[in-house]
């Protein structure tokens, strides 16, 4: 499934068969504003491809909304853009595709969880690790100059915008000791990218500082299950994470919005006197 820039257009894939027995896969459009299907694209099999079994694995949108990338691995990788409007495909990507796909904000860039990083406009394909262990989330920054790849070790690994320098290396979802790894499910940059929401397979979500590549704080509250989708508000202060069985929830991440929540609960922070008792030598200053 997969969603334009501007949430206009939904997208989402299906596999049957035609009359006469052979397999075929669609992609169903839908205007999200009007909620009414939007037109569907019908992708043909070759003879080559039929029988091989495991064909559209995964699709994603330009940031212009007008093609829609569709990964597919019949006898060998090919990402295929399509033309919205005009219901047909306009190119093909070789080489390249992956269950998991990413398109930098500018729509030059298609980074792939197989280790691929392609362009839509000409069709160059360049493989390249993009992660420690084997790829199982990818985000670009919204600015397109930081690319986040999560691994099924659950730890991140930050690239420049291109692909070509790595930045540092986040834990991510990454514990020594006790539980050993949660791979990486999903991943969220904040609008100004300067925050990387990191989800895990078993519910773990983080929150880090993409330039000091450090954790802000500990894990939110467990979701209790496999997260499948994360995203910001547009103005940055609330995370929310779809779980594959559970509703979604949201978690207030702004300090200046969680403040007054924890003020509230603390009853007004430390009087006085609390404050003498708990902290020995230190001035008083009211925390709410």
């Amino acid at each position: 499934m997969a969603f334009d820039r501007e949430g206009r257009t939904f997208a989402h894939g299906t596999s049957g068969w035609t009359r006469d027995g052979e397999p075929r896969d669609r992609i169903a459009l839908w205007n999200t504003r009007e909620r009414r299907p939007a037109g569907r694209l019908s992708l043909t099999l070759t003879r080559r491809d039929r029988g091989s079994g495991n064909d559209l694995n995964s699709i994603a949108f330009t940031r212009d909304g007008r093609h829609l990338l569709a990964s597919r691995i019949p006898e060998a990788e090919r990402v295929e853009v399509w033309d919205i409007r005009a219901r047909r495909q306009v190119r093909v990507l070789r080489h390249a595709g992956g269950e998991v796909l990413a398109v930098r904000p500018r729509g030059r860039l298609l980074a792939t969880s197989h280790g691929q990083l392609a362009s839509p406009a000409t069709g160059r394909v360049v493989r390249r690790a993009l992660s420690q262990d084997e790829t199982t989330a990818l985000a670009f920054s919204p600015d397109g100059r930081v690319l986040a790849a999560g691994d099924d070790s659950g730890r991140v690994t930050l690239w420049d915008g291109h692909g070509r320098r790595g930045l540092g290396l986040l834990a991510g979802t990454y514990r020594e000791t006790g539980g050993g790894t949660e791979p990486v499910a999903g991943l969220a940059f904040s609008p100004d990218g300067r925050t990387l929401a990191v989800a895990g397979r078993r519910g773990t979500v983080r929150l880090w500082d993409t330039a000091a590549h450090r954790p802000l704080g500990g894990p939110l509250p467990a979701v209790r299950d496999k997260a499948v989708a994360l995203a910001f508000s547009p103005d940055g202060t609330r995370l929310s994470v779809a779980g594959a069985r559970t509703a979604v929830r949201h978690y207030t991440v702004s300090p200046a919005r969680a403040a007054p929540r924890v003020c509230a609960r603390a009853h007004g922070g430390l009087s006085p006197a609390q404050w003498r008792q708990t902290l020995h030598g230190v001035p008083y200053r009211p925390t709410c």
